[in-house]
């Protein structure tokens, strides 16, 4: 019995050997590898992390040591002894360029560099080349961190990216290689300088696309093949043309509030013809442009005379009546009122011009001399003037 006892101990104290050994091991195998570490602390400090403000309880991190496995760092997430999220939100006076050893972040799914309200991160100078190392990337937030021209082609290899924010920064190009992300259904790129979508955008599992206030001056025909695009939002660019004639299956599809400019307009006294762009005869019912919604013309900030009708040919008749008074420097532009269709809210457009011609008869000498003479009989020379006149310039 005792030999029964003195056994049954020994076992005892052998498996409670072997489970506290194996907590020692498993504390020791969730620490952060050192190169992780280490990339946190360069991103601290080469982003000013000295002097980073924070909000919503935030605190800043304290880099001397490796404690990740121990204590939480604010926007850090570790999952199985590895980086998994990187958030800086609320985290303000941040700025410089982002260090090279944040590849090393290599379990890295989720990264998020933007702004919380209005205390905008300036990353400019950055390359942004760095980021396509980040190979298991699945959301990329990069909202109003100042970045500036064209997107990296490397990005084509983030090809587990569903969600790409980088609205409010001063990017004027998407990488061609965008097709190459075959997991990206979600792009938020509103609010910067771009001036057209790529082509490869086809080759896309495209859900969603925002690419409301940039500089886009047509409807590319790749975006018909985007089977699965839900929801578009183009309003506020420059769209005149309108090439892909996108399905009905989209719930939304905002193409309203474009600023087209023609290269000139010439008024030589009668009447002028103008043939309107594409986008201001687009019917969404049809998917063809037969739309004649009416025109409105602005001289000045004012409204001049009544809405002009579209003829079948897509031309408004710019009467001569409506432009009497304009001079050269005046304001003039057409516009065209809100209207929608088939979930695509269109119109609110506004068609301006890059140069105006005037060209009229001058007065006749008679009347002119006739101005003349009122301006020197009644002591011109010292008018004074109020309600912003000017005095006559009569040489």
């Amino acid at each position: 019995m005792y030999m029964k006892k003195l056994i049954f101990i020994i076992f005892f104290l052998l498996f409670q050997g072997s489970l506290i050994s194996q907590k020692l091991n498993d504390n020791v195998a969730l620490q952060v590898p050192e190169k992780e570490y280490q990339a946190l602390v360069d991103i601290y400090n080469q982003l000013n992390g000295a002097n980073w403000g924070t909000s919503n309880g935030w605190k800043k991190w304290s880099i001397t040591e490796n404690n990740l496995h121990e204590e939480s760092w604010s926007g850090v997430t570790v999952e199985n002894g590895h980086v998994t999220g990187l958030n800086l939100y609320y985290f303000y006076n941040v700025k410089g360029k982002l260090p090279e050893s944040i590849k090393n972040l290599e379990y890295l799914k989720n990264l998020n560099l933007s702004s919380y309200y209005n205390y905008n991160k300036d990353l400019s100078g950055t390359d942004w080349n760095v980021i396509s190392k980040l190979k298991d990337l699945e959301a990329l937030n990069l909202y109003g961190c100042n970045i500036q021209g064209a997107l990296p082609e490397s990005w084509g290899e983030l090809q587990k990216l569903k969600n790409l924010d980088i609205r409010y920064n001063s990017i004027d190009q998407l990488p061609s290689t965008i097709g190459n992300m075959i997991s990206l259904t979600r792009l938020e790129a509103n609010n910067n300088q771009i001036k057209e979508i790529p082509k490869t955008i086809a080759k896309t599992k495209l859900e969603y696309i925002n690419l409301s206030n940039n500089y886009i001056q047509k409807v590319p025909k790749e975006l018909e093949e985007v089977n699965s695009l839900k929801k578009l939002y183009l309003d506020y660019n420059h769209i005149s043309e309108i090439e892909g004639l996108l399905p009905y299956s989209l719930t939304d599809y905002y193409l309203g509030n474009q600023t087209v400019t023609l290269p000139l307009l010439q008024y030589k006294g009668e009447d002028v013809e103008i043939s309107l762009p594409p986008i201001f005869l687009y019917n969404r019912s049809k998917n063809d442009f037969s739309q004649k919604t009416k025109i409105q013309v602005y001289l000045k900030g004012s409204q001049v005379g009544e809405a002009l009708t579209v003829s079948d040919k897509g031309v408004v008749i710019l009467p001569k009546s409506y432009l009497s008074t304009i001079k050269k420097g005046d304001d003039l532009y057409l516009y065209q009122q809100w209207y929608s269709q088939n979930n695509t809210y269109m119109g609110n457009n506004s068609l301006r011009f890059t140069k105006i011609e005037i060209e009229l008869p001058k007065v006749p000498e008679q009347e002119y001399q006739a101005l003349v003479d009122i301006y020197n009989q009644m002591n011109g020379a010292n008018w004074g003037t109020s309600n912003g006149w000017k005095k006559w310039s009569i040489t």
